[in-house]
């Protein structure tokens, strides 16, 4: 089932292509498959995968302004009325993964990279911001968030206050996942919602089922 919402873009729309144009590496594509409790999102490249699952009592898609828009494998799911942001952009050819160590170093420059894409380039005033790196088993991830300066009304007269990330490489993809904050009351579920969903994704070294 598909929700309308219409959404301030800058509030989702928020990674800049242009950090991974400069690329020399196997592109990867999207599908979904759906069911009434959850929705996989399926990265598929020529011969890798990797999977998101969202879960939920109730699943939706999000339709973003005046359409829907999966545009550079962006997913706008709403899980449980809480909406989250699923994408994903290539690693630039001059940061290439070669080791487990280069993780981090990679993440915290993509995360610069969009804070002052934020800042500078969309001129929206933002505070707090942070980053915070983590573990799940094998998996390394940085955990973002920042404060709008300005609260961002959206149309049906909600307020947003801010927003959470939660930012990971599989294969040579950044994946980023991302909730908006409309209660700072409930950040730490949020920061618990985007860590579970992480401890779910899967990785293969074979193609996508045709």
């Amino acid at each position: 089932m598909l929700m309308k919402k219409c959404l301030v873009n800058f509030i989702y729309l928020f990674c800049s292509i242009s950090f991974g144009q400069k690329v020399e590496t196997e592109e990867f594509y999207s599908k979904k498959i759906e069911n009434k409790r959850n929705i996989e999102l399926i990265y598929c490249s020529n011969n890798k995968r990797f999977s998101v699952k969202l879960a939920g009592k109730k699943i939706e898609e999000v339709e973003i302004g005046d359409g829907y828009n999966n545009e550079s494998n962006k997913y706008f799911i709403a899980v449980d009325g809480t909406i989250i942001q699923c994408m994903i952009i290539p690693i630039p050819a001059h940061l290439k993964k070669t080791n487990y160590e280069d993780t981090e170093k990679i993440l915290k420059e993509y995360l610069v990279y969009e804070l002052n894409h934020i800042k500078n380039e969309l001129k929206v005033n933002i505070s707090d911001d942070l980053m915070m790196p983590g573990n799940l088993a094998s998996r390394k991830y940085l955990l973002w968030k920042y404060k709008l300066t300005d609260n961002i009304n959206i149309n049906d007269g909600e307020t947003v206050k801010g927003q959470i990330h939660l930012s990971t490489i599989c294969f040579n993809q950044i994946l980023t996942l991302g909730i908006p904050i409309q209660d700072f009351s409930l950040e730490n579920k949020y920061k618990r919602k985007l860590i579970n969903i992480a401890r779910r994704i899967t990785m293969a070294e074979k193609p996508c089922e045709k």
